[in-house]
């Protein structure tokens, strides 16, 4: 029950006492027609004031006006009755509420060890990952040197082959000329001994003959 349900059964309470009161008092207060002070035995006298009874908000005088007891008994069932349903309701609410919160409870405990795994996991990743990229960074730059060596091989070897041609053909054209002088001496020696040959093939045997090609 409210306290403002408490105060306006007390109000009408005090209403219904000062009423009662008031009648009182009048009755007692009232003059007796045979009494010398009843104004109509003596003279004028001056009107005497009543205690007044106060106007609660727009509540009639009568006495069966809607602040009687049984309208605020009937008042005050009603809020009492809303005010129960409204206390179930939140009771329903709260084991509503506590029901959800065991779930995601239960929920969120598999699901943070699923996620601790994860982590983990993920951490255990990225160690071999940094292994593994130093590894191949070594890799790599072993392979760039030795790829720059091969090159620079390469390059010498090149080089190497085209200073043994060189070489080769001028070895090739001064073995030629030291034939052919050699060939001319053979032939000055023939022709001062011999006729001259009628044809120009005998040096060429003789070159043949002394061994050289």
């Amino acid at each position: 029950m409210s306290s403002s349900e408490f105060s306006s059964s007390d109000a009408a309470e005090l209403v219904l006492k000062e009423r009662q009161r008031q009648r009182s008092l009048h009755a007692n207060t009232a003059p007796d027609p045979r009494s010398p002070n009843n104004p109509n035995n003596a003279l004028s006298k001056p009107k005497l004031e009543t205690v007044s009874t106060p106007q609660w908000g727009n509540t009639p005088s009568s006495e069966h006006s809607v602040l009687d007891e049984a309208d605020l008994d009937r008042r005050h069932r009603a809020l009492q009755q809303k005010l129960e349903r409204k206390q179930q309701d939140i009771q329903r609410q709260g084991k509503r509420l506590q029901k959800v919160r065991d779930e995601l409870k239960a929920l969120e405990v598999p699901i943070r060890a699923e996620i601790m795994n994860i982590r983990q996991q993920l951490e255990q990743a990225n160690r071999e990952e940094i292994t593994l990229v130093d590894t191949v960074n070594a890799l790599r730059n072993d392979l760039y040197n030795r790829e720059q060596q091969l090159t620079q091989v390469r390059a010498t070897k090149q080089h190497m082959a085209d200073n043994l041609i060189k070489v080769m053909a001028d070895y090739e054209k001064r073995k030629a000329e030291r034939l052919n002088q050699i060939a001319e001496l053979v032939a000055d020696e023939e022709g001062a001994n011999k006729p001259p040959p009628p044809s120009k093939s005998k040096p060429s045997s003789t070159s043949k003959f002394l061994g050289f090609s």
